[in-house]
């Protein structure tokens, strides 16, 4: 038996399609996408619940791997999936596939579209070109941080929900295309914390310091932590770093001090995340709670 329903939820209205249903109907699976508007350097949160007792879920989008969690004393397992900051728009499609304990596997999928924002923009005055030296300085280190974002762990190892890396005002804001001279350049792929130098800055969840180094050209001071699956906080322009390589991390714990290293205007903290190597606003991993289980 096969169905192809329509479900309207609560914060999405995305159409639910059961390819094979094995006698399981659309009001016994509940499928969720947030956050109801989605574009670029968004955070999208897919939840599934069932009332049945699964042995396997897997996901894909556009043939990329989504890694599911349980949520805790429930039949309710949630992933997520970046639209990095200059990702195309339109329509994805969620692929979902489930194992139950009985050995039946069934198959849904859910579409969810990429609409457009605008961020505004920023006016630097830095260098607008750059010697062959310093190109392939920049270059060689831009090549090092990519290597170690596109590893994938497949464990989980955040807890819980995300802290403020530093105490201060928000003073540069994620997203905003940014001029050099006029110029146009990358945006802003991150959110800048005011602070004066040598303020205690922590990690924003538990992890693995998977990179650190002393004197990039434009970051400074940079410190990346590994928080599983993916993804990955990044914390720019330090006067101290108080970690190394492979150290386990704890939400909380001190990883260094708050400077003005690189190609930094003033005293502040640059702090960027990323999943699978995809820009996306801090704002929503800081945002992340505890999110309402859907009735199924």
């Amino acid at each position: 038996m096969k169905y192809d329903q329509r479900i309207k939820l609560s914060l999405l209205y995305i159409v639910f399609i059961l390819l094979m249903s094995n006698h399981v109907s659309a009001a016994e699976i509940s499928l969720s996408i947030t956050p109801e508007k989605i574009y670029p350097g968004r955070l999208v949160i897919i939840t599934m619940s069932t009332m049945y007792s699964l042995e396997k879920i897997q996901g894909d989008v556009e043939g990329h791997t989504l890694y599911f969690n349980k949520i805790e004393t429930t039949n309710t397992y949630q992933a997520f999936w970046p639209i990095d900051l200059e990702d195309h728009l339109g329509r994805r499609t969620v692929k979902i596939t489930t194992t139950l304990k009985d050995t039946r596997t069934l198959h849904y999928s859910a579409d969810f579209d990429v609409v457009d924002k605008e961020y505004g923009r920023r006016d630097l005055e830095f260098e607008k070109t750059y010697d062959q030296k310093t190109l392939n300085r920049i270059n060689s280190e831009k090549d090092k941080v990519t290597h170690v974002l596109e590893k994938v762990s497949q464990k989980k190892l955040w807890e819980g929900s995300f802290i403020k890396p530093v105490e201060g005002p928000m003073s540069g804001e994620f997203g905003k295309k940014t001029f050099v001279q006029g110029e146009e350049r990358s945006p802003h792929a991150g959110i800048d914390f005011a602070a004066p130098v040598g303020a205690k800055i922590q990690a924003t969840n538990d992890g693995i310091v998977a990179f650190t180094d002393e004197d990039f050209y434009f970051e400074g001071k940079i410190i990346l932590i590994d928080h599983g699956q993916g993804l990955f906080s990044i914390y720019v322009h330090l006067s101290k770093i108080s970690v190394t390589k492979g150290q386990k991390i704890k939400k909380g714990d001190i990883i260094g001090e708050v400077g003005q290293t690189g190609r930094a205007a003033g005293a502040h903290l640059h702090f960027a995340t990323k999943l699978f190597n995809k820009r996306i606003s801090p704002e929503d991993i800081l945002s992340l709670v505890s999110y309402e289980v859907p009735n199924v």
